[in-house]
């Protein structure tokens, strides 16, 4: 089943307790904490967030995008990430260098 949550995030159920959060376009970190919590409250064993598709996305959004799936998976919820393009790699890259720097 795939279902469009909002603009930019779809929703794929794979017929048993994974679902995929696809997200495409530019990054709208308010929609995609909407719709992982939302996932979440539907209590499926994984979480995979798709970046694949997304064509921009900054620092600050994809922080964002990341505390909240660290909120669900503090829960007992299993995360998953696919990176996805070049630009969101090292957005990610970048991010945990500053991680590792504190």
């Amino acid at each position: 089943m795939s279902l469009p949550l909002s603009s930019g995030v779809r929703y794929h159920r794979d017929g048993g307790h994974m679902v995929r959060l696809e997200l495409t376009g530019a990054v709208d970190p308010a929609s995609i904490d909407r719709a992982i919590r939302g996932v979440a409250a539907e209590r499926p064993s994984t979480l995979v967030l798709d970046l694949r598709r997304v064509s921009s996305v900054d620092s600050d959004s994809l922080a964002r995008v990341l505390d909240a799936l660290r909120g669900v998976g503090s829960d007992g919820l299993k995360v998953a990430v696919i990176p996805g393009v070049t630009t969101v790699r090292r957005v990610l890259q970048l991010r945990s260098a500053r991680r590792k720097e504190r």
